[in-house]
């Protein structure tokens, strides 16, 4: 198997891109592949999720701790009420700066290994990651924000 940088050259330049084009492509890519599932209704949970929100009762279930996505869901209910275009663009957004933050963390990554060449890894590792239909769930139910948020903040983590 060929290496790249054997087919390239170890001269070839670097891909050089503004990080507000890295988030234009990445929450603007979100958006373009999700746009046709922002206006569907609640599914199963998101009804108990937002109408517990809206009570203002104790969030989540009993022994179930989740308190950043179920306070993300009751600020948005005072902001949205029951509208859940608003609940899913808010998981399309952050699906969205998943994929910045991934790109960013695989361009620190090959800075830090010193790599000579083309840097294309981390633009392909976002595009399968915006892409992959496994993030659907996540993206889609307004209570799966719990592992996109969780996934942003373990990401943001490892960036810093």
């Amino acid at each position: 198997m060929t290496r790249i940088d054997e087919v390239i050259g170890p001269h070839a330049a670097r891909i050089e891109v503004r990080p507000w084009i890295i988030v234009l492509f990445a929450v603007g890519g979100s958006f373009l592949i999700y746009a046709h599932l922002l206006g569907l209704s609640f599914f199963g949970d998101d009804f108990r999720a937002v109408w517990r929100a809206g009570l203002g009762t104790e969030p989540g279930p009993a022994g179930f701790f989740r308190p950043l996505s179920d306070w993300s869901i009751r600020l948005e209910h005072a902001i949205f009420g029951n509208a859940p275009q608003g609940y899913r663009a808010f998981n399309v957004l952050v699906h969205g700066l998943n994929v910045f933050v991934l790109i960013r963390l695989g361009q620190c990554l090959n800075d830090v290994q010193g790599k000579r060449g083309p840097n294309l890894v981390p633009y392909l590792a976002g595009l399968l990651f915006l892409c992959y239909p496994f993030h659907n769930e996540a993206v889609i139910w307004i209570v799966g924000r719990g592992a996109s948020m969780a996934t942003l903040f373990t990401l943001l983590a490892l960036w810093a």
